[in-house]
């Protein structure tokens, strides 16, 4: 075994699939690669296969993660523990330590947000006139588009290679001229820059296929029909009287509620159980009392309590605010005081301690984890769920779809997604219908066909229908009435309106409700069937929606230049698949370096630990390259752990290859 050879070892582990083989070949046949994937989807092993890739062909190679700051230690440890090779954290502080030497290898992990400070290290290393071998950038939770402006302007140096992660390159009624812009200003190489140009942001993206860098590849089972996600949707209601005889909890200054995520129903009532609720444990008494007075929480309990009777599920419970997490942490934490390591809480870097790569240890399983929609989907064990509860809802309808999409596309038809609806019209219901769905048009992307999790609802047709009756009687009504504070202050908490958008007069928020439902109808393709300024009846609209739902079923959605939403499914759908060049391409895959390399590296790997050539092992692995010498070392070490049954953490077999008795 040379040098050659043994480094092949570092990818031992990795998904080496066509996927991950495409991956590797557009990146070095292009230069660049915009993956596009859905949210969710593999993005650590092909970022693990670029890193890998560049530290074994450069000596000293330099180069550049960029994620969101919250990202920053997930990414540290997929590239640490997972591949090995050594990345330094960034701050965006201006007295930080940089870490930086011209002359040796510079591999770094800065988050988006410290790229606007005055960043040191990105001066310095245009001061030493340097070229990144490597950049990735990680947009893969933007709800509306990539920021190019971010990147163009202070990322001053240019990059050998670059990769882009995101599932929404482009935001609503936005081009892709900004992302091609962005491919040129970093790539070092123009004519490999300039191909950016004949690239067609389409519907024929998804098809697998040699001849683009744009990668937007779905599971399998999504190209054969299994589009829809399981969603299971849990009704609750609470007593009329309740509800009128319970004073909403109302901010003085701006006469908008206080809490607006209708998921909590102690934080948007002032109820008297509130004193049970504010206790800082709880037990099963008040359990119970508060169970009488929250019939979602209820509802979510009973729930809850069927999923953990089969101690092979595992639940994620998704909430917006930090009361409603301790709420729900207090609830289920005195229901079930006798299940070792059952709960845990995540507040954007998810699983930071669950899984120890360098003892093959699992220190922590929890079989029910609270969290929020920053977390991120990098780690495998966001992968193992088995129920996602919607408990609070987010309000953009992309991070609801990330929701669906985060924990992968394996076991996915078995995997509840579950949705809990108020038959009130007035919690969940109202943030269903008039917050998601009154967007529904900023979460389809324009060209690129992807899944929309909102159409999988079994009521949609309704909730729909209901939004758009409803804006049609704001719009009709602000167009009529000029003095109508109290209809817009409404109007804005129930639609939770941001701050920044200026309704403040009738005029202003017809004109508003206006576009919003000329942008609705021309999704649904129903601007042409309903006329301007009247209020359409649920008779006739309900079946007009219905009909555009069926449309949907089962297909894949994209935006067209018109805005309307246009369905890919059937048979067109599985073509985009099975393509002229599928089979080939895929065979060319196979047969990769990459992918031979490997297979050649165990086989030849595995007759050195046979034969018991340790010195000579050793000999390989000291000729290499510093960088490239971990990525070798600890794969080797779990080639080992996994195929010859030795129980040994990575400490104890660098103490035993160091003393040369493996």
């Amino acid at each position: 075994m040379n040098t050659e050879e043994i480094k092949w070892i570092s990818y031992y582990g990795k998904d080496i699939s066509a996927i991950s083989c495409s991956f590797h070949e557009k990146l070095n046949k292009y230069g660049f690669c915009l993956v596009l994937d859905e949210y969710g989807s593999d993005k650590a092993t092909k970022a693990q296969i670029g890193i890998l890739d560049t530290v074994l062909e450069v000596q000293t190679p330099n180069i550049l993660l960029i994620c969101p700051r919250h990202l920053m230690h997930s990414w540290y440890r997929c590239v640490v523990t997972g591949n090995g090779v050594d990345f330094k954290m960034i701050s965006g502080s201006s007295k930080a330590i940089t870490y930086f030497n011209e002359k040796a290898s510079n591999t770094y992990i800065i988050a988006e947000e410290a790229l606007e400070a005055d960043n040191a290290l990105m001066q310095k290393f245009v001061d030493a006139g340097l070229t990144w071998d490597l950049v990735i950038i990680d947009a893969g939770l933007s709800t509306s588009g990539i920021k190019c402006g971010l990147y163009t302007e202070h990322l001053k140096a240019k990059t050998n290679k670059l990769v882009i992660l995101s599932p929404v390159p482009c935001g609503y009624h936005q081009s892709y001229d900004e992302i091609k812009s962005l491919v040129k200003a970093l790539l070092a190489d123009e004519n490999k820059a300039n191909a950016v140009d004949d690239i067609s942001f389409d519907e024929k993206s998804i098809c697998f296929n040699p001849y683009t860098p744009v990668m937007r590849y779905f599971d399998k089972s999504v190209y054969n029909g299994e589009v829809a996600r399981n969603v299971v949707m849990l009704e609750y209601e609470f007593p009329q009287d309740f509800i009128s005889n319970s004073r909403r909890l109302i901010d003085i200054k701006t006469g908008l509620p206080l809490y607006a995520q209708g998921g909590n129903v102690f934080e948007e009532y002032g109820l008297e159980a509130k004193k049970t609720y504010t206790k800082p444990s709880y037990n099963i008494a008040d359990v119970q009392e508060l169970r009488q007075v929250d019939k979602k929480l209820d509802c979510f309990l009973t729930k809850l309590d069927e999923v953990l009777k089969s101690s092979e599920n595992r639940a994620v419970v998704y909430c917006v605010t930090g009361s409603t997490i301790q709420y729900l942490k207090k609830v289920i934490s005195a229901l079930y005081p006798n299940i070792n390591g059952l709960l845990k809480i995540d507040r954007g870097d998810i699983f930071n301690t669950r899984y120890d790569n360098f003892t093959n240890d699992v220190r922590d399983n929890a079989r029910v984890v609270l969290t929020v929609d920053k977390i991120g989907s990098i780690n495998p064990q966001v992968k193992r769920f088995t129920h996602i509860f919607n408990y609070e809802l987010p309000d953009s309808p992309v991070i609801f779809e990330q929701r669906a999409a985060r924990h992968g596309g394996r076991n996915e038809q078995s995997r509840e997604f579950i949705v809990m609806c108020d038959k009130n019209n007035l919690f969940d219901e109202r943030m269903l219908s008039k917050v998601l769905f009154g967007k529904i048009y900023k979460s389809i992307v324009a060209g690129l066909p992807g899944r929309n999790v909102l159409f999988d609802l079994p009521n949609a047709a309704q909730l729909i229908t209901d939004a758009i009756r409803d804006l049609q009687y704001v719009c009709s009504y602000t167009g009529e009435v000029s003095n109508c504070h109290d209809l817009i202050t409404q109007f804005k908490g129930d639609y939770n309106i941001s701050p920044s958008i200026d309704i403040s007069s009738a005029a202003k928020t017809h004109e508003y409700t206006k576009l919003k439902l000329d942008k609705i109808y021309r999704a649904f393709g129903l601007e042409n069937r309903i006329k301007e300024n009247t209020s359409t009846e649920e008779k006739v609209l309900k079946p007009m929606i219905k009909e555009a739902l069926e449309r949907f079923s089962g297909a894949l959605l994209y935006l067209d230049d018109q805005q309307h939403i246009v369905a890919l499914g059937g048979a067109a759908l599985e073509e985009c698949l099975y393509s002229e060049q599928y089979h080939s391409y895929k065979e060319q895959c196979s047969t990769l370096d990459i992918s031979a390399g490997i297979k050649a590296a165990q086989k030849a790997f595995e007759n050195f630990i046979t034969d018991n050539k340790n010195a000579e092992l050793r000999l390989c692995v000291n000729m290499l390259p510093d960088t490239v010498k971990m990525p070798v070392l600890l794969n080797s070490w779990r080639y080992l752990t996994d195929n010859f049954m030795i129980q040994e953490t990575f400490r104890q077999f660098m103490k035993k290859y160091n003393e040369g008795v493996m």
